[in-house]
């Protein structure tokens, strides 16, 4: 039985391969079948009842083909190419040949390769947002109509949200200046288009004067407005920390003389100034990443679009295998580089052994046996080295192996695109060099937007401080009518505070 579930998808292979065979015939013989949309979608239906059956009743196959999550990759197998080339009919697009062509040798393996790319997205992205989603819908249902939800306080967004109320209309003019840079961003690429489409076409020498020009002041003003919005969102950035640091001070004022007697002055004014300026530095900072390359994002995906949806969507589509395939490099270099601590750890301890225990050694002329076994422990990490030396190579050959890959496909698509005019020339231009910040600005909002969960996070510990509420408030309401300037001390007990001998005091009914 274990044998048979590693020749099970290679069977399963070998039955698609006949499945498609056999409709390709029929698709072919105009005297079973008289429309080519019966047997796309006769086709599409009777591959996934095949496919289906052959996975539900084999005792050989994998308990993931079994799984929701293999039924669901079969379905997106089965009837990706039916889905697609009916949209294609319905926006009255050309299909005749998606129709004729959809199962060819080519296609086959495209449709690999796609239902692989769609586990990717759903595996790693889309059922995380759904269960999400539908916890806090469920979460929603469940609450009472008449319970009134509950102010989190605690909420550290919230809070953030609070102190940077004040500055609303300064954060509406970074982000408009954010998006009117990042438009005139927009202009190199689209530019360099027109102007290649000007070398091909041969055209007047004023179109290819007014591309240059225009390029030259969007970019321009781009910059100008890339300057002024940073200068303005610093300003505010130092603003928002110098409140939130001042309140932070006026709380800890108001604590009873306990607490500081409790708490050391070194953690307060770690408190009221390290933290709080390690957290406003990576906030600023972060944030401020994470607004231009959000707003870069959404430009390349829209004039990318406008370029070529097809090049687009093949762009979508090989994202995830660029990140997938380097992340899975870097783990096995990162497993390797914690054997080689390790093995480092081993070969430390040989020598603090031995120098801790010279007496023993050397009255036992061991010098020798003790230099052999460090020189083992330092082969075993020298080996260890060459695996991570050629699991570095790997990972990075693989990151630019994957990159280069995604570009020779989207040129070769986009070469075949304008041999049939669908595409121009400029277009094409413009869409790569599209495409080469598109990767980039993704990758930075991956990157530095848990860098911005975890600032907002690292603040709780200066909220715990606004949120404390002393336990002898020192702005008292009662005052007496008349002060006659006559003190008397009649049973008075006195100890110092944070003292633990309670036993002792200092004044004792005095």
């Amino acid at each position: 039985m274990p044998k048979m579930s590693y020749f099970s998808p290679l069977l399963f292979v070998g039955l698609d391969v006949c499945v498609m065979h056999a409709i390709r015939l029929a698709h072919i013989s105009s005297a079973i079948v008289f429309h080519p949309f019966i047997t796309l979608w006769g086709g599409g239906l009777a591959r996934a009842c095949l496919l289906a059956l052959f996975t539900l009743t084999s005792p050989g196959s994998l308990l993931w083909m079994r799984s929701f999550e293999g039924i669901q990759s079969l379905a997106v197998l089965c009837f990706h190419f039916p889905v697609f080339i009916t949209l294609l009919w319905a926006l009255d697009q050309s299909t005749l040949d998606e129709v004729w062509g959809w199962h060819s040798w080519e296609r086959v393996l495209q449709g690999y390769v796609v239902t692989a790319v769609a586990w990717l997205y759903w595996s790693r992205y889309l059922s995380s947002l759904l269960l999400s989603c539908g916890q806090y819908i469920s979460s929603l249902m469940k609450k009472a109509p008449s319970e009134k939800p509950k102010e989190d306080t605690c909420d550290p967004l919230k809070r953030l949200m609070g102190y940077m109320r004040p500055y609303l209309w300064r954060f509406v003019a970074v982000l408009t200046l954010v998006i009117l840079s990042s438009l005139g961003e927009m202009a190199i690429p689209k530019y360099t288009g027109r102007v290649a489409d000007w070398i091909i076409n041969e055209e007047t020498p004023d179109a290819f004067t007014e591309a240059i020009t225009v390029m030259t002041l969007m970019t321009f003003a781009s910059a100008v407005l890339e300057f002024v919005c940073d200068l303005m969102y610093n300003i505010t950035m130092s603003c928002i920390h110098t409140s939130v640091q001042g309140s932070v001070f006026q709380a800890v004022l108001k604590q009873e003389i306990a607490f500081f007697e409790a708490t050391s002055t070194g953690e307060l004014v770690s408190r009221v100034t390290t933290d709080t300026n390690d957290m406003s530095e990576a906030l600023s900072e972060k944030l401020s990443l994470v607004m231009w390359y959000t707003a870069r994002f959404a430009f390349l995906m829209f004039f990318m679009v406008s370029q070529s949806w097809k090049m687009s969507l093949l762009t979508c589509m090989g994202l995830p295998i660029i990140w997938v395939i380097p992340k899975l490099t870097g783990h096995f270099h990162q497993t390797i580089a914690v054997k080689v601590q390790e093995s480092l750890a081993k070969a430390n301890q040989v020598a603090t052994e031995t120098f801790s225990n010279m007496k023993t050694v050397r009255s036992f002329a061991n010098e020798d046996g003790e230099t052999e076994r460090y020189r083992e422990r330092l082969e075993e990490t020298y080996s260890l080295n060459k695996k991570e030396a050629l699991a570095y190579a790997a990972s990075t050959w693989a990151n630019s192996m994957t990159t280069l890959a995604l570009k020779v496909c989207i040129l070769y698509y986009g070469g075949t695109l304008v041999t049939r005019g669908q595409v121009s020339s400029g277009n094409l231009v413009s869409f790569v060099l599209y495409e080469l910040q598109f990767a980039s600005a993704v990758e930075a909002v991956m990157h530095y937007y848990p860098a911005v969960r975890k600032a907002i996070g690292a603040s709780e510990k200066i909220f715990e401080y606004l949120d404390r509420n002393p336990q002898l408030p020192a702005n008292g309401t009662l005052s007496p009518q008349d002060l006659q300037g006559h003190i008397q001390f009649k049973d008075v007990t006195f100890s110092y505070p944070g003292s633990t001998d309670n036993s002792s005091p200092v004044l004792k009914l005095v």
